[in-house]
């Protein structure tokens, strides 16, 4: 993560940043502006240039011109400067490894910016204090102040800011391992500025793209992208970016098999931190040399630079700055909110002050009626023509009364309508899925085959709604008896649809000759289902699939094989507890699959064997809201070892009924248990 938040923060200190092959003419330059007479706040402006730089390589003398721009800018009372001064000390602050200080500094900055609404520089501070952010693992607090940053760019049409922007939302996700979403993010940056003569920042994004296709394992492509960042101009003064490229590079290489290359590139890399004292490349450069060093055998020089790695690493205190990072978004939300409450008060007091005038008003007025009555009470012939207009007024409104009830007749009888045909859509709807349970049942084996195949058994088959997801399936093939259960995607009908798929498929694979044990039959099961979900490398979006556990006993030798898709098993041999470990893949697509192997076991007389799906355990308490959880079902299984097995279904099944109590069933729930 580290790493990553240094690239991130290198793309913020290539925003605006001179060539650094031309840097020491612009700095020469800009000292000889010093000496003209000019303004202070010219003055402020050229001195923070020239601290910005000076700032990656030049440390101390960045930080004495800070100072000057610092004092000239209290004295002047220039705002806009002193945004700068405590911006880049934040900077500073954070390659020298305090963090704590760099929040101080860059906290100050941002609510200068804000106050005299300078969107540009605003969005700088956005996207470093975002940068702390994705230090601590925050992203979602990351990603709020780079999207802060990206709106304000576009406010003002900054292609700059937008492109960096982006890039820092890529490599969030690009920690987050949601690489799609980085990689577009990083097009877009590279897009908005590949025409453009901001090199550092075109090298930079190429750099991010290649480290994602090394991710993927693209390593054509990574190739292709680290040279063009390589290549590219105006770096050979930029120690940030040359370390974090060089390592990067040495990565690709290890990782390609190219030892040699890797350590000379590496080498290159902890030079050039060295050099700079840039303690965050430091740490990771050691990190990989004692990684590489572990993994070639040579456990001297891991070791070696483990300690460096670790040294480095005790100086920043991470949780320190987590702490300060909320106690200033906080400082920040109570500001906010006290001026909220000032607007209410405003508010109310204005609305207060139309109250007491409207009542005035209405006093005013009154007086005035009261005045007129009394002088014109006296014409009693005024009453009875008002009276009379007042009964015909009445028989009108009597009369658009009748006229309303019989319109609310009217929609009360096409609402009695509407309901009724609801009732009947329903009503057919129900009707179809319970066709479908029972279509499904009839898949589902009956009890005589669990009694005929084994000494005694249970099936606790718990569905969340009329039609489930999970289903349990036997069948014999000469001595061998397989056997399953599994957990469909979903629930409901797409859940019922998916199981009877995997049903049918597992009866048609079970006919096939040759079969060499449970992890082949899951393999093709996982081939079937993916050719009937279309699931392609063009079809990513479909996820569907199931999590199955899947065993074969030998009736002769009593001997059990296993193999399971994110389903375990367990077996209880006399007061023995076994768990038996699936493989981390589903039956279906999956980012990186794996192929399922066989677990063997010698089992005896009366020994248990339990097979369920995760809806007992993900079951969420009626009254703390917290799942059941995998530890305590193991418990519970433990616990019922010397209760007959009929007796344990509902033992299993009154507490899954304590411990749901009122809260709605979260998923189906299966649970097989068989004894051999």
């Amino acid at each position: 993560m580290k790493k990553i938040c240094l690239t991130i923060l290198l793309s913020v200190l290539l925003l605006n940043n001179s060539s650094f092959a031309q840097k020491d003419i612009v700095v020469d330059s800009l000292i000889t502006l010093l000496n003209q007479t000019i303004p202070d706040t010219v003055k402020v402006n050229i001195l923070n240039e020239i601290a910005w730089q000076l700032i990656t390589n030049k440390s101390s003398e960045s930080e004495r011109y800070l100072q000057k721009a610092y004092t000239i800018s209290v004295k002047t009372h220039y705002s806009k400067g002193l945004g700068v001064y405590y911006h880049y000390k934040g900077l500073l602050s954070y390659y020298s490894g305090n963090i704590s200080q760099a929040l101080d500094f860059l906290f100050k900055s941002y609510k200068i910016r804000k106050d005299i609404n300078d969107k540009k520089e605003l969005a700088s501070s956005c996207r470093v204090i975002g940068v702390m952010f994705a230090d601590q693992n925050l992203h979602e607090k990351a990603l709020e102040y780079y999207n802060q940053s990206l709106a304000l760019s576009k406010q003002i049409t900054d292609s700059t800011g937008m492109a960096s922007a982006y890039n820092n939302i890529g490599v969030v996700y690009q920690d987050k391992k949601k690489y799609n979403k980085a990689m577009a993010n990083y097009k877009k940056a590279l897009e908005l500025v590949k025409n453009s003569t901001d090199y550092a920042s075109i090298g930079l994004y190429y750099n991010n793209i290649a480290n994602i296709y090394l991710w993927q394992k693209n390593y054509e492509q990574a190739k292709k992208y680290y040279f063009k960042s390589l290549k590219n101009k105006n770096i050979s003064g930029d120690f940030v970016y040359l370390t974090t490229l060089f390592s990067d590079l040495a990565t690709f290489y290890y990782k390609t098999g190219k030892t040699d290359s890797a350590f000379i590139f590496l080498s290159k890399s902890w030079k050039l931190a060295e050099k700079a004292n840039l303690i965050h490349e430091q740490m990771s450069v050691a990190k990989l040399y004692s990684h590489y060093f572990q993994l070639l055998g040579n456990y001297k020089d891991a070791l070696k630079y483990h300690i460096i790695f670790k040294k480095l690493n005790d100086s920043l205190i991470n949780e320190a700055n987590a702490s300060k990072l909320t106690r200033y978004e906080m400082t920040l939300q109570i500001e906010k909110e006290e001026q909220i409450e000032k607007l209410i008060k405003e508010k109310q007091s204005l609305e207060n002050e139309k109250r007491v005038h409207k009542q005035k008003t209405i006093k005013n007025i009154l007086i005035i009626i009261l005045i007129a009555v009394v002088i014109l009470s006296y014409f009693l012939y005024r009453i009875i023509i008002i009276k009379k207009r007042d009964n015909k007024l009445l028989l009108e409104q009597k009369d658009e009364i009748l006229e309303i009830n019989e319109e609310l007749k009217n929609q009360k009888e096409e609402l009695s309508k509407h309901r009724d045909q609801i009732y009947t859509h329903r009503k057919a709807l129900l009707d179809s899925i319970t066709y479908a349970k029972q279509i499904q049942e009839a898949l589902l084996p009956g009890d005589e085959l669990f009694k005929n195949y084994f000494k005694n058994y249970f099936i606790l088959y718990l569905p969340k709604e009329i039609i489930s997801g999970d289903f349990y399936w036997i069948r014999k093939v000469n001595n061998f008896i397989y056997f399953a259960v599994a957990d469909c995607t979903g629930h409901g009908t797409p859940g019922a649809l998916l199981s009877m798929l995997g049903i049918s498929f597992l009866n048609e694979i079970i006919t096939k000759n040759n079969i060499e044990g449970p992890a082949s039959i899951l393999e093709d099961l996982r081939i079937y289902i993916k050719d009937a979900l279309k699931q392609n490398s063009r079809h990513v979006d479909s996820r569907d699939g199931m999590d199955i556990a899947l065993c074969r006993f030998n009736t002769k030798t009593k001997e059990l094989k296993y193999s399971g898709a994110n389903n375990p098993i367990y077996i209880v041999k006399h007061n023995e507890f076994i768990e038996l470990e699936p493989t981390d893949n589903p039956i279906g697509i999956y980012i990186q699959e794996e192929e399922f192997k066989n677990i063997t076991i010698q089992l005896e007389d009366n020994d248990l064997v339990y097979l369920f799906t995760d809806g007992f355990i993900d079951q969420v308490n009626g009254d703390n809201k917290k799942k059941y959880m995998s530890n305590n079902f193991k418990e519970l299984i433990i616990n019922l070892r010397n209760y007959p097995i009929n007796r344990q279904k509902d033992i299993i099944n009154s507490k899954f009924n304590e411990w749901k109590k009122q809260e709605s069933q979260v998923d189906d729930v299966t649970i097989l248990c068989v004894q051999i």
